[in-house]
């Protein structure tokens, strides 16, 4: 990471985020930074902190010494003690059944694109192990950074703290005018210490500025508790981050001209008002990749964006549509061929994963319309909705344009309960379209969770009779996201009825407010619940889910490894 001349800015992805691909945020923002000619970095932290972790000799480390020391201070916290153990547990499970050896070099055959051995089973298996290990990190990375001077004053996991020491080091040396952080969630607690580390500990002097789903969801917030935190950005803030530099460039503080911007004017905290980030900035500004260590990754798909928010936008238990709270907006599918054809010849991938909340049935149509017309030898995989508007001729054009892996927000295949969240769709309606995407060839892939308000044992067997049937009959791959439970979140119509306008506490024996202003989540029991029953019909879905995908050699995606269906589809067509 070495710059010519003045660095402007450098953007920060921090743990904790996916290893299979990169991220999008910091290479749209380079990509649209650098056309207008200003100096700008990238580096990703996760890729580099996870793929430190998962070497031989730190798995080593972790369970001999890193996750036993975490255990030791967590013995009277219950549920951390169980989250360790748990980790503690899939590494003790290689260590006994196979070596970290082995699983380091599984990784360094994905990152050398070589995969015919995912056709062997076993290893198949180790590489959903390496992915349940990067999503342990999720939590334990966050340990380490709410005890780092206790780790670095008594010489634990030296590996990282040298880690830490040599990148803070090299971008002292850069010196850019502004460090800025593109954060999510799961990054949010290694994004706050390393921002605090970076100015008290290395006393670097420039600005310190967020963005991102996570602070656009809590604006001054951030400001307020974090004094070290100069600025945020919410929102699509490419414009609003071209501006600021800009400005910082010419030596002015007029912040309040900025829209988007959150700021300190001495012992006040300013926040400007929005404005509408317009669809012609997208255009030609392609991703720049530049900089990022592709070679780390475990498979060379590329992140799109072929649409900004969701159509639909009523779904009463999402909570998405406040991360930017913007219009629904679709990109012309010519500008959006020639960024993938740009990264076919810049990059050589030809696997793409639209990161839209969900692609329309003609916007996917065009597309792919598009790509059969150039000839293009890509593949790609979306999320969707299961609208009305899908048909044979439109997911035609999907397939025979590379579409190859959708995964369908289907949630629930009870009507009753898709009816109660506002879903829009319909039962009927979705077993047409797995019926004609199957039969073409596309992998339909169901997202499904249970305890939604009034959902009682009869919905929740519709939904597992809906999954069954379209798995064993070879219209759907699996999916174990039936155990998972509604999730109650800020920002949701679901919360903001139950919570402050007392519509739907009926539904509820008790619900609480989030532990904290920065928890995204509260806490509930659902009346109509029947939990232990729905437990142990869950737990013998799963068993038989599990147990028929092993029998077929069937591969079980997860979050963390979606991409990898690509993959596959690649290593089977070619």
């Amino acid at each position: 990471m070495k710059s010519e001349g003045v660095t402007e800015l450098l953007l920060l992805s921090c743990p904790s985020k996916v290893i299979d691909y990169p991220a999008l945020a910091l290479p749209a923002l380079t990509g649209f930074l650098k056309k207008r000619n200003v100096s700008v970095l990238q580096k990703d932290l996760n890729i580099e902190v996870k793929m430190l972790f998962l070497k031989k000799e730190n798995l080593d480390y972790l369970f001999h010494i890193g996750i036993p020391y975490f255990v030791r201070v967590n013995m009277t916290n219950e549920a951390e003690h169980q989250k360790l153990m748990q980790f503690y547990n899939i590494l003790k499970k290689v260590n006994t059944e196979s070596s970290f050896n082995e699983l380091q070099e599984l990784i360094e055959l994905c990152q050398s694109r070589k995969y015919g051995f995912l056709k062997e089973k076993r290893k198949a298996n180790l590489m959903n192990t390496i992915f349940d290990i990067s999503k342990c990190f999720d939590f334990f990375i966050s340990y380490i950074c709410l005890y780092y001077d206790e780790i670095e004053k008594n010489g634990l996991f030296p590996f990282f703290t040298q880690y830490i020491r040599n990148t803070t080091e090299e971008i002292l040396e850069e010196n850019p005018k502004i460090i800025g952080f593109s954060i999510i969630t799961t990054q949010n607690t290694f994004s706050i210490w390393y921002s605090q580390f970076l100015k008290k500990n290395s006393k670097y002097k420039g600005w310190i500025l967020f963005g991102g789903a996570h602070p656009t969801k809590y604006k001054e917030q951030f400001l307020y508790d974090n004094p070290h935190i100069d600025f945020i950005i919410t929102g699509e803030g490419e414009m609003s981050l071209y501006q600021l530099v800009t400005m910082l460039r010419k030596g002015e503080k007029n912040f309040s001209e900025i829209p988007r911007l959150i700021y300190r004017n001495e012992l006040e905290i300013k926040k400007n008002t929005n404005s509408k980030f317009l669809t012609d900035c997208y255009k030609t500004d392609f991703p720049c990749y530049d900089g990022l260590p592709l070679d780390l990754y475990l498979s060379p798909i590329f992140p799109i964006i072929s649409s900004s928010n969701c159509p639909w936008k009523k779904c009463k238990f999402c909570a998405h549509k406040t991360s930017f709270r913007e219009d629904y907006n679709e990109r012309d599918p010519e500008d959006v061929v020639n960024e993938m054809e740009y990264m076919y010849q810049k990059y050589g991938t030809r696997l793409f994963h639209f990161a839209d909340e969900t692609i329309s049935a003609e916007h996917g149509a065009r597309i792919g319309e598009m790509i059969s017309e150039r000839k293009l030898p890509f593949f790609w995989m979306s999320f969707g909705r299961l609208d009305d508007e899908f048909n044979e001729d439109n997911l035609k054009k999907w397939y025979q344009g590379g579409a190859r892996i959708v995964e369908w927000g289907l949630e629930s295949g009870s009507e009753k309960i898709l009816n109660g969240m506002n879903k829009g769709i319909h039962i009927k309606k979705a077993q047409e379209i797995m019926h004609i995407a199957g039969t073409l060839g596309i992998k339909n892939k169901l997202l499904t969770w249970h305890n939604y308000p009034k959902e009682e044992l009869d919905d929740l067997i519709k939904t597992i009779n809906f999954v069954e049937k379209n798995v064993k009959s070879g219209f759907s791959a699996t999916m174990l996201t039936l155990k998972q439970k509604l999730v109650l979140q800020v920002g949701s119509e679901l919360y903001e009825e139950t919570f402050y306008k007392k519509e739907n506490r009926d539904d509820f024996y008790k619900v609480w407010l989030p532990g904290s202003i920065y928890s995204i989540n509260a806490k509930y029991y659902c009346k109509y619940s029947a939990d232990e029953e729905k437990k142990m019909l869950i737990e013998l879905y799963l068993k038989d889910m599990i147990k028929y995908c092993n029998e077929k050699d069937i591969f079980i995606a997860s979050n963390e490894n979606i991409s990898f269906d690509l993959i596959l589809t690649q290593l089977k067509e070619g």
